[in-house]
């Protein structure tokens, strides 16, 4: 049986092949180690027989009971043999097992660098995903008492299965009329409210720009708390013919229609404080350049063609800012430390990448919220969905072979 999903291990995926699968492939190379491990066992027993001879022979010329020897000679001889003996003994293991890692070197990288436990390979209890809050009291109106967090604070980080039972998550999917459950899409717009919101500004006289915002809730959230918003999403052009334009749930086909959200602000009042805009991520127009007070994105820059294009769309995401403004960005975060997807439809971005930024960032003048890229141990924190993913959501998931979650980065722009 094929598993939907399972407890990450942390290794490479693809469709061919499950947990399971790797796991014996690797059981089986350590059982061929051990069993070539055990054949040159009795040659060397046999080698160290005939050392141990030798060393009786320089005993009993010591005691004067056999032949005269050189006693420095043989020592010196013994000990030359016992040395190329363990040489050759260790030699030998490191080269059995040099062999094992690179047959096996996707698996191991993986294995050693998460802390995702092996105790589980069997999907979560169905109870596990059980909503925070009753949908049928969600349906029919009632919604769960809730009060803005003024600080956390947040800092720039991976999504987690702890955040999920926070006010300010709660708080924030009652704001945009989402109801609360694990998943790593409402992790990722509250996680751009709240860090805007104890900074002072999602309030009346701020400005947003918004990129790549498809048909979210946030430019009527933000408008209906006073701030005028610039939303963009790619031309159409550009969004058939990378394939965006025929999701509609990922494609502001209406422009501005797609924006809209009567219960969430008021359409006189949205119309006042919205506007769309046509905008290509890799070349932001310079007209847009130190005019907002925010700018925000959600799961957006991975998808512009390489690491490297996203990197320098956030670089230019500051310029769009005033002094002291604060850019928040979520993307896709590998747990692989060394191999990722470097250039394609979706990127996946490994610490090292976003370390690498950060540090440029911060030579540019900008100050950027620490990352912590603790990646969590509750029970869901553990499971990674498999294709055909499940219709329910999910916090991590086998993306391009990857196991993939969502991180957020906090940016405020220089005063300089």
């Amino acid at each position: 049986m094929i598993l939907d999903g399972c407890f990450s291990l942390g290794v490479h995926v693809d469709e061919q092949s499950t947990i399971l699968d790797h796991l014996a492939q690797v059981l089986r190379q350590l059982n061929g180690v051990t069993d070539h491990l055990v054949s040159v066992l009795p040659a060397i027993e046999s080698r160290l027989a005939r050392l141990e001879e030798d060393l009786a022979t320089v005993v009993h010329g010591v005691s004067g009971n056999g032949p005269e020897v050189s006693i420095d000679g043989k020592l010196d001889g013994i000990q030359r043999d016992l040395q190329r003996a363990a040489a050759d003994r260790a030699e030998h293991k490191l080269e059995v097992l040099r062999q094992l890692l690179d047959r096996n070197i996707d698996v191991f990288r993986q294995i050693q660098n998460t802390n995702l436990g092996l105790s589980n390979l069997l999907m979560p209890p169905e109870n596990a995903w059980s909503p925070m809050f009753d949908a049928d009291e969600w349906r029919a109106g009632k919604r769960p008492e809730t009060a803005p967090v003024a600080k956390v604070p947040l800092q720039s980080s991976v999504c987690r299965q702890e955040d999920f039972a926070t006010d300010w998550l709660t708080y924030w999917c009652v704001q945009l009329d989402i109801f609360p459950q694990y998943g790593r899409k409402w992790w990722e717009f509250a996680f751009i409210c709240q860090a805007l919101w104890e900074r002072g500004l999602l309030a009346p006289g701020h400005s947003g720009l918004g990129f790549g915002v498809g048909i979210e809730r946030l430019p009527a959230l933000f408008a209906q708390l006073g701030c005028t918003v610039v939303a963009t999403d790619a031309p159409f052009d550009h969004a058939e013919a990378t394939g965006w334009a025929d999701s509609s749930v990922q494609y502001a086909a209406d422009g501005l229609g797609s924006l809209r959200y009567d219960e969430i602000c008021d359409p006189d009042t949205f119309f006042q404080r919205v506007r769309f805009r046509a905008v290509d991520m890799n070349e932001v127009p310079s007209d847009l350049a130190n005019r907002f007070d925010f700018t925000w994105s959600s799961c957006a820059f991975e998808h512009l063609g390489s690491l490297d294009a996203g990197a320098r769309f956030v670089e230019r995401s500051i310029e769009c800012l005033v002094p002291g403004g604060v850019a928040v960005h979520t993307t896709e975060y590998t747990l692989d430390p060394l191999r990722t997807v470097e250039t394609g439809p979706t990127v996946l971005y490994r610490a090292l990448d976003l370390a690498a930024l950060m540090d440029r960032i911060r030579s540019s003048g900008h100050e950027v919220e620490p990352l912590d890229l603790d990646i969590g141990n509750g029970l869901l924190d553990r499971y990674v969905d498999l294709p055909p993913y499940r219709t329910e959501p999910h916090l991590k998931l086998a993306l391009e072979g990857f196991v993939t979650t969502s991180i957020g980065l906090i940016i405020r722009k220089g005063e300089s």
